[in-house]
């Protein structure tokens, strides 16, 4: 069953030191990386950063157990269903990426309100078990 999700675990990057998994649908979740990565972690735009974030980027949801992980979706966020993103990981890390992605691809002012609401609409990731689409 492939609903066209992809999850791309940023800790199977070479070049990362991220802790932060993005799952959507592949060119969503590419343009998201790409820009987490250069603008949160400084690395620069290289063909070999795409390569290795798309090969990265698998059709299950990563199963390293990390404790403390937390997913933000940004469909919950926006009242729409048009971008497919969610963030998932240590919550400091995913307010962050949630915030810069709606700054960046939903033309949104990085507000204290709007972090602390994310920071509240942040859920328990779901068990192993649960597949989660």
């Amino acid at each position: 069953m492939d609903s066209g999700r992809r999850f791309l675990d940023l800790r199977r990057v070479e070049e990362s030191d991220c802790l932060l998994t993005i799952s959507g649908q592949e060119d969503e979740v590419l343009r998201a990386a790409l820009g987490h990565e250069l603008a949160d972690h400084d690395l620069a735009d290289a063909p070999h950063l795409r390569i290795a974030l798309r090969s990265a980027m698998d059709v299950v949801q990563p199963l390293l157990p990390t404790p403390g992980r937390k997913v933000l979706d940004c469909r919950d966020l926006r009242g729409e269903e048009v971008c497919t993103l969610s963030f998932i990981g240590p919550p400091k890390d995913v307010v962050c990426a949630a915030m810069g992605h709606l700054a960046r691809f939903h033309n949104e002012r990085a507000t204290t309100e709007r972090v602390d609401e994310l920071l509240l609409s942040l859920k328990e990731l779901p068990t192993a078990a649960t597949p989660w689409s």
